[in-house]
């Protein structure tokens, strides 16, 4: 019989302590640095994410009201004209400003101790003043997440203000509401704490402690209770103890919760919620960023994957899929088989390119469609997803690319040639 050795059992001492150790990184892809902003300020405190399909919205933070939009098709930002609005105190966005959306329309907090709260809709281009929320010190540290209960969908919201408080607007009645746990489970919370919906559940991930203290309520609970569980660990292997300051956020993708520590640090951690296992999955820009995170919501899912803008003064844009993590790339004879014989028909015009290209699939218009591009060493670097079948135009360097369609576990796939 094979005996274990000490060695061999690190994996489950790790496992049962509550976190886990990964072998692999994400792979990241950084992208098109924020442009075009209408002041040129960078991303700064307040600034961060959201994504609706495959467009992200970005509120720059800085002391403005800059709001940029970006293309995962073309790569490319443009201004949202207007940008977030001014009502009473002329107050622009400030360090603990929060973006969530619900899948259709944006909601920004301007932070900076406001109680302003608003709403841009994409269809019409334009913005709603919504009602204040009404914390007691005003958001300074703001954090939000789109949940959706008995069929009634709310934007939950914390203050961060070195309160407990937090509260849930009703989007059909365009009022807020007292939400249930009354309060979150900390007394004085602050800047870089943030929650996150799935399953019914609620998850809140603490700043402001000695430890990055980690919370689940399930809202579908006759009495919903905030229930301790375990706290994102305080170091990587071989990295030092940092707690979660200003940029931490939390983010969900297929299944699994991510985080970022954000205070100027790149930590990437993951979270099964099955389990009550945190893996430390690598650094944002697998080492490459040129700053630590710090800014407002720096986490969002789109695409195939989950974006990262680092904010610090900088207009770094990065993006991960995590499903890719690990897996080597794909050997040339099984993308040979695969494009060989493909079971869906899409177009890819024009091919060779000596500019923009377009990619779409009529036969499945009005389907959930995953487009991924992948250069010649299988690396990824583009996710997209269509409910439609077509995409915005795709602008790549020179190069050969794998663009392989699926949808409702079908596939085809295309080699694509850049040469200007």
């Amino acid at each position: 019989m094979r005996t274990k050795s000490p060695v061999s059992l690190l994996p489950l001492v790790l496992l049962l302590s509550g976190f886990l150790f990964a072998s692999a990184n994400a792979a990241w892809v950084r992208e098109a640095d924020v442009t075009g902003q209408p002041t040129g300020k960078p991303v700064k405190g307040g600034g961060g994410i959201t994504a609706i399909h495959d467009t992200v919205y970005l509120i720059v933070g800085n002391n403005t009201l800059d709001v940029m939009k970006y293309s995962t098709g073309g790569n490319t930002w443009t201004a949202l004209n207007p940008g977030v609005p001014i009502v009473g105190k002329n107050k622009k966005v400030k360090k603990g400003a929060c973006i969530v959306d619900d899948g259709d329309k944006v909601y920004v907090f301007k932070g900076g101790g406001t109680d302003e709260f608003y709403c841009y809709d994409p269809g019409a281009g334009s913005w709603i003043t919504l009602p204040s929320p009404g914390f007691t010190k005003g958001v300074k540290g703001g954090f939000a997440t789109y949940a959706k209960k008995a069929d009634v969908e709310y934007i939950y919201a914390g203050s961060g203000s070195n309160t407990s408080e937090w509260k849930r607007f009703n989007i059909t009645s365009s009022a807020w509401e007292a939400a249930n746990p009354a309060s979150l489970p900390a007394v004085k919370v602050k800047v870089g704490s943030s929650i996150a919906f799935k399953d019914g559940k609620m998850y809140f991930l603490y700043a402001g402690g000695k430890e990055a203290n980690f919370y689940v309520a399930d809202l579908e609970a006759a009495t919903p209770t905030w229930t301790a569980k375990t706290a994102l660990p305080a170091a990587p292997p071989a990295g030092k103890k940092k707690k979660v300051k200003e940029g931490g956020c939390l983010q969900f993708f297929d299944g699994k919760l991510y985080a970022v520590k954000g205070g100027s640090t790149t930590q990437f951690w993951s979270y099964d919620p099955l389990t009550d296992v945190w893996a430390y999955v690598g650094e944002v820009g697998d080492g490459a960023a040129t700053k630590g995170i710090k800014c407002g919501t720096s986490l969002a899912e789109g695409g195939d994957g989950l974006f990262c803008v680092i904010g610090n003064n900088t207009n770094e844009f990065w993006y991960c899929s995590p499903l890719d993590a690990g897996r080597p790339a794909r050997e040339p004879g099984v993308a040979g088989r695969r494009a060989a014989a493909p079971v869906l028909g899409f177009s890819v015009v024009p091919n060779p390119a000596h500019g923009l290209v377009r990619v779409s699939c009529p036969v499945l218009a009005g389907k959930p469609v995953r487009l991924q591009v992948r250069d010649v060493s299988g690396r990824l670097v583009r996710s997209l997803v269509s409910g439609t079948g077509s995409y915005a135009p795709l602008s790549l360097p020179d190069g050969i690319y794998s663009l392989v369609l699926t949808a409702d576990g079908l596939s085809a796939e295309q080699t694509l040639v850049i040469a200007r």
